[in-house]
């Protein structure tokens, strides 16, 4: 687990992780060196012949889902597992950990499409796309927190404890804004 916050790095260890503090610098740095100092660390701290990339916002992921990850980097040196919303990415592979670069900061090219070019380019053909409802959520924008708490429910894990921080602090639910279309939804106060 990386990452900056005290309180995340105490919960590691009850979930059998390794915490690594991030260090917070007053340069502002891209996404993509963010990415790559994570990567470094990997490599030089813990040896590591390859590394997955998972955010903190995938919140309906599964250990199931990590599982499926791991056997498919076994045969891939490129596993990358697209964002529902977009053409981003939710999980990055890569086996060697440095066989390509990161590159979540493009301003104009969405991450995914631009993992793919660049992996072609490279000659790369050991390339798994992980499609997973689950892996691919997620969020993004205020609406996903309230489609996250129902899809937690529809998948019955309203015992974990994200549905019931959502249920405690979500100030309001999905509606539908017309009766005859399901992409289309309002916030309702409760």
């Amino acid at each position: 687990m990386y990452c900056a916050s005290d309180e995340i790095l105490e919960l590691t260890g009850e979930y059998n992780l390794i915490g690594v503090k991030e260090e917070l610098t007053d340069a502002k740095c891209t996404f993509d060196a963010v990415i790559s100092g994570m990567n470094d660390i990997a490599i030089k701290k813990f040896n590591a012949n390859g590394t997955i990339i998972a955010f903190l916002d995938i919140i309906l992921i599964t250990a199931d889902n990590f599982y499926e990850i791991n056997e498919l980097m076994k045969l891939n040196k490129i596993v990358v597992c697209p964002a529902i919303h977009s053409a981003g990415i939710s999980i990055f592979g890569r086996c060697p950990p440095d066989i390509i670069e990161p590159c979540f900061s493009d301003p104009d090219i969405p991450s995914l499409s631009l993992l793919l070019k660049n992996a072609r380019e490279k000659g790369i053909e050991e390339i798994a796309v992980y499609d997973s409802f689950r892996a691919g959520f997620d969020i993004d924008i205020p609406e996903d927190l309230l489609l996250a708490y129902e899809y937690l429910k529809i998948f019955n894990l309203a015992h974990t404890n994200t549905y019931k921080f959502l249920k405690n602090n979500l100030k309001s639910s999905l509606q539908k804004r017309d009766a005859t279309n399901n992409r289309k939804f309002k916030s309702l106060k409760k």
